[in-house]
């Protein structure tokens, strides 16, 4: 998947980052394929919380997905996974995992309340080749800060979203936590934005918009 072509999946009707019963999630993976199905919603791409010692099977996700797939002509998909920022500069994720995704999701869970650290790991991760092969989204940006508040805030968002978008990253406007904040967006470019709807339950779902 090259950047180009992701451009145009944003242009079209799309839902982003969700969570299946695989982990946290309440809902199945055929769940979301028929919500796309009965809704027109072209394509599915899919943000599975991932570690580096999973307690699930990520091979058997995938073929499921694929399999399930074949039932809904109508509706595409991206396999991706949501993994987090690590204290040892890395991202929770294995090499198995990332030879079988074309999306990957940079995420803030529990990470230490250390700003040095954190800009030093964000920066790292979101320029390592080791990436490069894939689409990469940083997932509701901002979360640490929403944790962590910080007096310059502005200045490091700021700094993080230009080394973002330096290194082809794009930002999502996470509905659930309401992040990226409004007063950043005008840092980023719009063809960088991606909606994130963050779906975990039956009524989340049901509440989906596109904008």
């Amino acid at each position: 998947m090259n950047q180009q072509k992701f451009h145009e999946i944003l242009k079209d009707r799309y839902l982003s980052h969700f969570h299946t019963t695989y982990t946290d999630g309440k809902l199945s993976i055929e769940n979301y394929f028929e919500f796309c199905n009965e809704n027109n919603i072209k394509y599915l791409i899919f943000s599975e919380h991932v570690r580096k010692k999973l307690n699930y099977d990520f091979i058997k996700y995938c073929k499921e997905v694929n399999q399930i797939a074949k039932k809904f002509t109508k509706v595409n998909f991206l396999m991706g996974a949501e993994a987090k920022f690590l204290p040892s500069n890395e991202l929770d994720l294995n090499n198995t995992i990332l030879e079988n995704i074309d999306v990957l999701f940079f995420a803030c869970h529990g990470f230490p309340n250390d700003i040095k650290l954190f800009n030093d790991v964000v920066k790292t991760q979101f320029r390592n080749p080791k990436y490069n092969n894939v689409i990469k989204i940083w997932a509701h940006p901002g979360r640490f800060f929403k944790k962590h508040p910080l007096k310059n805030e502005t200045t490091t968002m700021k700094n993080l979203i230009n080394i973002a978008q330096e290194n082809q990253v794009f930002l999502e406007r996470n509905k659930k936590d309401n992040l990226i904040k409004k007063e950043y967006l005008k840092y980023v470019d719009k063809k960088n934005i991606i909606i994130g709807h963050d779906i975990h339950t039956e009524n989340q779902l049901k509440n989906y918009n596109e904008k």
